[in-house]
């Protein structure tokens, strides 16, 4: 998560408009903050938080400074019971969020094996990809659960995806030799003595497919 803001950075995402302000103010002061605080993570992230220590301190205390509170407000907020409940639902009335459909669902997929799988990111780096994503298109992100087994879903079908492509492209040399290693795992070429040692059967292998190809 960011922890360095200059003053545009938190000009963009946390300065409250007239709407916000209009909103904030119908709360008693000692939710205040917490209420814009989860307004603005959820502009700025496309999720919402489930504790004050999940938002950088700059814009805490950006935010404090323009609703004149104290950051001890936070404190007693309820981020995630019956208070906080109802006001995700102000906030996502107020954003003008839709729910996601099952045609965003198959775009987000698609979305995600195109271009966030092949970086090998995370998968809680790929959570937050997920949550922008929904932002960024007027979604209301689904729930942090669903969110993270929607990633293993997507990371699993990819892996075994790029593992058939890999295995479709070996030569039958190759193949004959990741048999053997599986046939006797603890020899000089097995599969327990390569997993011991990657770099340097690596390196044989790198060796052999060059002079296989005339490179040597």
């Amino acid at each position: 998560m960011q922890q360095n803001w200059d003053g545009a950075e938190l000009a963009r995402w946390w300065s409250l408009n007239f709407d916000e302000l209009a909103l904030i103010e119908t709360k008693p002061l000692r939710t205040r903050l917490g209420f814009a605080a989860q307004m603005k993570m959820y502009r700025w992230a496309g999720r919402f938080i489930d504790h004050a220590s999940e938002i950088p301190a700059e814009p805490v205390a950006y935010l404090a400074e323009q609703l004149s509170a104290a950051l001890t407000d936070l404190d007693g907020y309820d981020w995630a019971g019956r208070t906080g409940r109802r006001h995700r639902e102000e906030i996502l009335a107020l954003l003008g969020l839709r729910r996601m459909t099952a045609d965003d669902r198959a775009a987000l997929v698609a979305w995600l094996e195109r271009e966030i799988c092949p970086t090998a990111i995370s998968s809680a780096a790929m959570v937050e990809h997920v949550c922008l994503w929904c932002r960024d298109y007027g979604l209301q992100s689904p729930a942090d659960g669903e969110v993270k087994r929607l990633v293993r879903s997507v990371r699993r079908g990819f892996e075994s995806t790029l593992l058939e492509r890999i295995a479709a492209g070996l030569h039958v040399d190759a193949i004959t030799k990741l048999e053997a290693s599986l046939a006797e795992p603890d020899g000089a070429t097995g599969f327990n003595t390569m997993k011991a040692d990657p770099g340097r059967v690596g390196l044989e292998s790198i060796l052999a497919v060059a002079e296989r190809a005339n490179m040597l």
